[in-house]
């Protein structure tokens, strides 16, 4: 059966009204991503840390309960797992430590057909970038369809200029990306996603989806239109695209005639 592997950091969230704490939930796209394809019973496998803490406890139950492989989820001790504090002013702060070690996990076995999802700050952060590129790049040996997902932090826009050989290369990397008008205007600081695929991406990637912040989806693809597969999105999210995406490509690989 072929199956997903999602590379991505896991955090919780917590809500604040004023200053007082009033929800939690497991947070990041490629996270909750790896839970919701899972859960619609495919085949999917998280490569990701979360320390031996409470907070981590948290998220592995969540992960499991979904149906999520979690035996390349690092449970690493001397630090503590990531907390995304979200304020009713719309800010945000990141509280966490990882380990010295770097990027231990344990690589999951990758066949050809699987699908490969990588993005976040591991795919930038120096500490977790070279042992996520040697996936990739193991992945793409072995014939496995690679996704790139930006979730491009806006904290992160100060330092575009250091960061933007990384994104180009994750970009180079991927048979697909899948972004957000959000991420391109950050990135890129293009006005719509046309531009940023004709100007920018289309250089690396032959295909991108899009979702705008009214939950648009348009598709730009050096690819004759009626080759791209339909998608159907059950909610205008990047996590309910990356599921439809996912579950559309498994079907056309298991299909008969491939």
């Amino acid at each position: 059966m072929r199956k997903i592997i999602i590379i991505g950091e896991c955090a919780l969230q917590i809500t604040f009204d004023g200053t007082a704490p009033v929800a939690s939930a497991p947070h990041g796209v490629l996270l909750n991503a790896a839970a919701a394809i899972a859960a619609s019973a495919q085949q999917v496998s998280l490569v990701s840390e979360i320390a031996s803490d409470p907070v981590g406890d948290i998220i592995l139950r969540y992960l499991n309960d979904a149906g999520v492989d979690t035996e390349s989820v690092d449970r690493y001790t001397g630090g503590a797992t990531q907390l995304h504090l979200l304020f009713s002013d719309g800010k945000s702060s990141r509280y966490g430590a990882y380990h010295d070690s770097g990027f231990t996990v344990v690589w999951p076995r990758i066949n050809p057909g699987d699908i490969l999802l990588f993005g976040g700050n591991y795919a930038l952060d120096p500490r977790a970038r070279t042992r996520l590129f040697d996936i990739v790049r193991y992945a793409r040996e072995r014939n496995a369809k690679v996704i790139y997902v930006p979730d491009f932090e806006p904290a992160r826009v100060r330092n575009i200029t250091h960061l933007m050989p990384a994104i180009l290369e994750n970009f180079e990397a991927a048979d697909i990306a899948v972004t957000t008008s959000a991420d391109l205007r950050a990135i890129f600081r293009a006005k719509d996603p046309d531009e940023a695929f004709r100007d920018h991406i289309s250089f690396y990637t032959d295909t991108m989806y899009n979702l705008s912040h009214d939950g648009r989806l348009t598709i730009h693809s050096h690819a004759s239109p009626d080759t791209l597969p339909t998608l159907f999105l059950t909610s205008p999210t990047p996590v309910a695209l990356l599921s439809a995406l996912t579950t559309v490509l498994l079907a056309d690989n298991d299909s008969p005639e491939k």
